[in-house]
């Protein structure tokens, strides 16, 4: 499409970590190369500050904040963006990701009738745990001209929004980056058969303590099952204690953070991705499962979460299984499925992520840009 001017809010951005973060680096560049005239407003973090990772873009990115602040920040933020606008010869599309983002967005487009605003609801950031924040971010929400919704279940938990202004559009993977890596990642050799993995922090959220509690019940069907924990360790002593507990300590490893090449190479030398999931006690829940695709583009099926976002990433019966985290027979039963029928499996999970290559993805997203011009 003809050159259009679209701001990016967001609350995390390369070359520091996150979901939001890999999701709204892949978008804007897709978007830049179909034309669109781009600019990040993005945190500005001193853990991965990198000025020549921005200076290499395609695009252009304004670091907002220091780290501590809080009101103060957000506001220099809208002052920026306002500046911004003014500046344009047309009102541009704004398009706002996380919940804070979405706050600034809406404040704008209250300022500014004319402005297209959208906002990218992932997971948390749709249901904080704060009463008062719920309530801002319902009105900034109701405010938006269109709110992409990452899954049906995150979908779900803005319902109070009228038809037609939430759309579901799945988060996508890069394909080709996984399939490099693999291809030069060395396989390590991994303990136990079969192997189960999880890539992902140590954390309530993951559900890694889930697949701990199903191991004894794995262990009596698989005499040498082993599990393989990826990830910051926030979570570790208690995965470690519960373990313990229950006489699998032997049976799982925590590799801790690994370099995208020894994740990939992990998960080459793995069997069964398992993502557990489940909604914390604050509220937060997994909004999608991209780990889970990245998995499938190696060929190797998932056992994930059936009432949450992973539901959106896992085609039943093809790619995996979905099960009730807490029933550790659920569990067992899914692994001894996809084990028994792993060639079919393997098969319908690389056909599965074909299905969520960005230049799909990002085609959903200028066609929903494009009805809102």
């Amino acid at each position: 499409m003809a050159s259009y001017p679209l701001l990016y809010i967001t609350s995390e951005f390369p070359p520091g970590p996150g979901g939001i973060a890999n999701h709204g680096f892949h978008l804007v560049s897709h978007l830049a190369r179909r034309g669109f005239e781009i600019t990040v407003y993005a945190p500005q973090r001193s853990a991965f500050a990198d000025p020549s990772f921005d200076r290499n873009l395609p695009f252009a990115v304004v670091r907002y904040g220091r780290e501590g602040e809080r009101a103060r920040k957000y506001h220099r933020l809208y002052r920026a963006l306002k500046r911004h606008i003014e500046q344009l010869e047309q009102p541009p599309v704004v398009m706002a990701s996380g919940g804070v983002s979405s706050w600034v967005a809406a404040a704008l487009k209250r300022r500014k009738k004319d402005l297209i605003a959208m906002a990218v609801a992932h997971g948390t950031d749709v249901n904080p745990h704060h009463r008062w924040k719920r309530f801002f971010l319902k009105k900034a929400l109701t405010r938006m001209d269109r709110i992409v919704a990452v899954s049906r279940y995150t979908a779900g938990r803005i319902d109070y929004l009228p038809n037609g202004k939430v759309v579901v559009i799945n988060n996508g993977v890069d394909l080709r980056r996984i399939q490099t890596l693999a291809k030069r990642a060395p396989l390590p050799r991994l303990a136990g058969k079969p192997r189960l993995v999880t890539v992902g922090t140590l954390s309530e959220r993951k559900g890694q303590m889930n697949v701990v509690r199903a191991l004894p019940l794995l262990k009596k069907r698989f005499p040498e099952v082993h599990y393989h924990m990826v990830g910051l360790p926030d979570w570790q002593a208690p995965i470690l204690e519960e373990a313990r507990r229950r006489g699998v300590a032997e049976h799982i490893t925590v590799h801790g953070a690994l370099s995208d090449e020894q994740m990939v190479g992990v998960l080459k030398a793995s069997d069964i991705f398992m993502m557990l999931s489940q909604q914390t006690a604050a509220g937060d829940f997994e909004g999608f499962g991209i780990a889970i695709l990245e998995a499938n583009v190696l060929g190797m099926p998932a056992v994930g979460t059936r009432r949450s976002g992973i539901a959106d990433a896992v085609n039943e019966g093809l790619s995996g299984r979905l099960v009730d985290p807490a029933q550790p027979a659920d569990v067992c039963k899914a692994v001894e499925e996809l084990l028994a029928n792993y060639d079919h499996y393997a098969r319908g999970a690389r056909q599965w992520a074909e299905q969520f290559d960005w230049a799909r993805i990002t085609d959903q997203y200028e066609q929903t840009i494009r009805s809102l011009l």
